[in-house]
């Protein structure tokens, strides 16, 4: 959600004020950092200073709403992609495979509840 908004406001132009906000642990007190970040590469917190960091988050910024319009597009065209596909089988093929996924699907929730199990014992 908050990376959509990101997005939007990047999209729209506008940017988030980089004013701290309060909150009720410390009252009325600014906080140091900026309240708009996003997330470094592996290994980079240990290498950049706090201006490489804004610079970073800038960036990531400004790539977010084109990578989500693009992964939306992949999911789009993967879905119509395996429509297509499925529309070769017919009909009792489909139902098999209905069958196949749900006996697959049951097979993984009794492995995981067994891992549960026994990581409680």
């Amino acid at each position: 959600m908050r990376r959509m908004l990101l997005g939007l406001l990047v999209i729209t132009g506008l940017s988030l004020p980089l004013v701290p906000q309060a909150t009720a642990q410390n009252g009325a007190k600014a906080m140091a950092k900026p309240a708009v970040r996003g997330r470094l590469p592996a290994y980079y917190g240990k290498i950049v200073d706090d201006a490489q960091k804004a610079r970073i988050y800038k960036i990531q910024a400004e790539y977010s709403a084109k990578l989500d319009a693009l992964k939306a597009e992949l999911d789009s065209l993967t879905e119509k992609r395996d429509n297509e596909v499925r529309a070769v089988l017919t009909a009792a093929q489909q139902r098999k495979l209905e069958e196949l996924k749900a006996a697959a699907k049951k097979n993984r929730e009794a492995a995981k509840d067994k891992q549960i199990d026994q990581a409680a014992n």
